[in-house]
């Protein structure tokens, strides 16, 4: 994974192009990632969701 501190920030413009795009946009998404980070935060959630899956039990029990 990329640490934050070797990341490489992207044009600006790029950023604003994109950014007005997504206001002009009927339905936007709730969240939008910018960037090339996308297979970092890929692998952040599919750890998040490994962890969430090996505790169901707990949460389901929780639930009565």
């Amino acid at each position: 994974m990329t640490d934050a501190k070797e990341w490489v920030l992207g044009d600006p413009a790029a950023t604003a192009d994109a950014i007005l795009l997504l206001a002009d946009t009927e339905k936007p998404p709730r969240r939008l990632v910018l960037g090339n980070t996308l297979p970092e935060i890929e692998a952040i959630y599919a750890e998040r969701l490994r962890e969430w899956r090996e505790w169901a039990p707990v949460t389901e029990a929780a639930f009565g």
